[in-house]
C-alpha cells in the first residue's frame, strides 16, 4: 500500500539480495522510487529487481553484484552511479564467538563486513557528492549493541561502532541537511534467523521468543521504518538510533 511519494527519488540499498534489504526495496518500489540494488548473490538480485518492476513499472531498478569489502570495486561503483536521495545500509553478518576464542582474523572479518565496508562506501558517496543535499542515510544496526548475549562480543562491538559512526556523520553533514539514523531491530525472521534456529535447540529458541511481548519481527516491519526515515516526514530526525524489538527491551527496565 502506497504511503509516501518517492516518484523522482532514487535510493541505494546494500544487502538487497535478501532479508531486510530486499523487503526495503519492495517497500520503496511500491511508493514509486527508483533503486540501485547492491548484493553478492546475482541471482537473488535479479529476483529482487523483477519483483520491484512488478510493483512499479515506471521506475528504474539497477543492480550490481559486488563484495562491499572490496574497496576498489566499491570505488568503481560509486564513481559511475548517479547521485541518490538516500541510502539504506542493510548488509552484514552474524558469527558467534566466545570472547576467549577471538583472534585478529575473526576481528578483521567481522569488522570488515559490519563496519569498515559501511564506512568506506558512505565515505566515498559523500566525498563524490553522490548523496544529494536533504538526503537521508539509514543504517541497520542491532539491539545487540546495547543488550549483550553469549557469543556476541564481536558482533555487538561492530554494531556499537556503527552507531557511533552514524552519530558523527549526522553531525558532520547537518549543514547539508543530510540526515543519518540507525535502526536496531530485535529478532527478525530473515535468512540469518533461520541460520540461528539451525544452530541452537528448539527449546532455547522458544524461550527467547517468549521474551518478545509482540512476537518476532518480520523484514517488512523494518522496511516500513526505513521508508519513514527516507521520507520528508522524518526531516527533523538525525543522529538517532531507533530500537525496534517488539517490546523485548521492556524486560530490562
Amino acid at each position: 500500500m502506497k504511503t509516501y511519494d518517492f516518484r523522482n527519488k532514487t535510493f541505494l540499498i546494500t544487502g538487497a539480495s535478501s532479508g531486510i534489504g530486499r523487503e526495503t526495496a519492495y517497500r520503496l518500489a511500491e511508493d514509486g522510487a527508483s533503486l540501485i540494488l547492491l548484493g553478492r548473490n546475482i541471482e537473488n538480485l535479479k529476483e529482487t529487481q523483477k519483483k520491484c518492476f512488478s510493483l512499479s513499472a515506471n521506475s528504474t531498478f539497477d543492480f550490481f553484484s559486488l563484495d562491499l569489502t572490496d574497496e576498489k570495486a566499491v570505488a568503481d561503483l560509486t564513481g559511475k552511479i548517479i547521485a541518490v536521495d538516500g541510502v539504506v545500509i542493510s548488509s552484514g553478518k552474524i558469527e558467534p564467538f566466545p570472547a576467549s576464542f577471538i583472534n585478529w582474523k575473526k576481528i578483521d572479518s567481522m569488522m570488515h563486513t559490519n563496519f569498515y565496508a559501511t564506512a568506506i562506501i558512505v565515505s566515498l558517496l559523500l566525498k563524490q557528492r553522490k548523496i544529494k543535499d536533504n538526503g537521508s542515510l539509514v543504517f541497520i544496526s542491532s539491539i545487540s549493541s546495547q543488550f549483550p548475549h553469549l557469543g556476541g562480543t564481536l558482533y555487538s562491538s561492530s554494531k556499537a561502532a556503527l552507531e557511533a559512526y552514524v552519530r558523527n556523520v549526522a553531525l558532520e553533514f547537518s549543514n547539508k541537511r543530510i540526515r543519518a539514523n540507525s535502526i536496531s531491530p530485535g529478532m527478525v525472521k530473515t535468512p540469518l534467523f533461520d541460520e540461528a534456529v539451525d544452530n541452537i535447540s528448539e527449546d532455547t529458541m522458544n524461550k527467547h521468543l517468549d521474551k518478545y511481548p509482540l512476537g518476532v519481527g518480520y523484514p517488512k516491519d523494518v522496511a516500513n521504518l526505513c521508508a519513514f526515515l527516507l521520507s520528508d516526514q522524518s526531516r527533523w530526525m538525525t543522529g538517532n538510533n531507533i530500537v525496534l524489538d517488539g517490546g523485548l527491551h521492556l524486560g530490562t527496565l
